[in-house]
C-alpha cells in the first residue's frame, strides 16, 4: 500500500478523473458539470490521505489557514472564475461578432481526441511559463503572485490561493487564444481536467514521486521547489502542468538528493486573512 500511494496514487487519480469525465459526457451530463463532477469523487480521498499520511507534519494547516483557503476556493477560484469566464470571455466574443472582426479555425479537428488535448497541454503551457515567468520577474505583477506564494503550508487547498488579478490575468492570457483559434469544448474540457487534478496533487502533502515523468509534467516534487522560501527555487519551475518548458529556457529546478523544509515566502509579516492579503498588494 505504501508503495502504491508513493508511486501510483497520481496516475491513478489522473485516469480516474480523465475516465469519469468521459463517463459523464457520454451520459449526456452538460460539459462543465462532466468537468467538475470527477473532484467531488477523488478530492476526499485526496484530504484523507492527507492526514493519514502526510508527506510533512509541518506543513499540516492550522483552522485559520483552512478558513483563508476556504474563502479564496469559493469567491476566486468558484464565483470570480466564473463571472470571469462568462463576463468577460464571452463578452469578447460577442464584441467580436458585433464587429465582424476575424477569427480563424485553425484548430486541426480532424486530430484524434487525445492528441487534441496533448496540443492544448503543451501549447497552453507554452502561453502559461511566460505569463508565470513574468509574474515572478515583474515587480508589480509579483506583488499580486505573492499571495498565492504566501502560504507556509503545503496541502492541497493551497492551489486556491491566488489573487483574483493574478488568476484572472493568468486565465485570460491562457484561455483566450484558444478560443479565437476555434479549439472544440470537448477538448478544452479534457484539459481542464488535467488540469485541476494535476495541480490539486502538486499542492497536496502527499509523498508522491513520479520518476521520469520528473522530466515531463510539472510533478508535486517539481512544484514544492517552486513554493520553496528559497529563491533559486522559488524563481523557477514555472511550468503549469509540464517541465518541458522550464527545461528548454534553462529554469528548471531539481536539486537530487535534496528535499524541500521550508514553504512560503520566509516573510513572518505578511498578513494571513483572506481580506488582509486581498488589499495587500495596493499597499506601499
Amino acid at each position: 500500500m505504501k508503495i502504491f500511494l508513493t508511486y501510483g496514487l497520481w496516475p491513478s487519480l489522473v485516469f480516474t478523473c480523465l475516465w469519469l469525465h468521459t463517463v459523464f459526457l457520454n451520459m449526456e451530463i452538460h460539459v462543465v458539470l462532466s468537468t467538475y463532477l470527477p473532484f467531488f469523487a477523488v478530492v476526499p480521498v485526496i484530504t484523507f490521505l492527507e492526514y493519514l499520511r502526510p508527506y510533512s507534519k509541518e506543513w499540516m494547516p492550522q483552522k485559520e489557514e483552512i478558513k483563508t483557503d476556504i474563502c479564496f476556493l469559493v469567491i476566486v477560484q468558484i464565483l470570480f472564475e466564473k463571472f470571469f469566464t462568462v463576463g468577460v470571455i464571452f463578452g469578447l466574443l460577442a464584441l467580436w461578432d458585433l464587429f465582424n472582426l476575424p477569427t480563424y479555425d485553425i484548430w486541426p479537428h480532424h486530430f484524434p481526441l487525445w492528441g487534441q488535448t496533448v496540443m492544448i497541454v503543451f501549447l497552453n503551457d507554452l502561453l502559461h511559463y511566460f505569463v508565470h515567468r513574468a509574474f515572478h520577474r515583474v515587480d508589480f505583477l509579483w506583488r499580486f503572485h505573492k499571495v498565492h506564494h504566501s502560504c507556509d503550508k503545503f496541502y492541497w487547498l493551497t492551489v486556491a490561493r491566488f489573487h483574483p488579478i493574478d488568476k484572472g490575468i493568468q486565465h485570460f492570457c491562457s484561455v483566450i487564444p484558444f478560443v479565437f483559434i476555434g479549439v472544440p469544448e470537448v477538448a478544452l474540457s479534457y484539459y481542464y481536467v488535467f488540469y485541476f487534478i494535476n495541480s490539486i496533487l502538486q499542492h497536496s502533502n502527499l509523498d508522491l514521486k513520479l520518476g521520469f515523468l520528473n522530466y515531463i509534467v510539472s510533478t508535486p516534487y517539481l512544484h514544492q521547489w517552486h513554493h520553496s522560501a528559497t529563491a533559486n527555487g522559488m524563481h523557477a519551475n514555472y511550468g503549469n502542468n509540464l517541465i518541458v518548458w522550464d527545461t528548454v529556457f534553462g529554469t528548471k529546478y531539481s536539486p537530487l538528493g535534496d528535499r524541500v523544509r521550508v514553504i512560503g515566502l520566509g516573510e513572518n509579516h505578511y498578513p494571513k486573512t483572506f481580506l488582509r492579503q486581498l488589499l495587500e498588494p495596493f499597499s506601499r
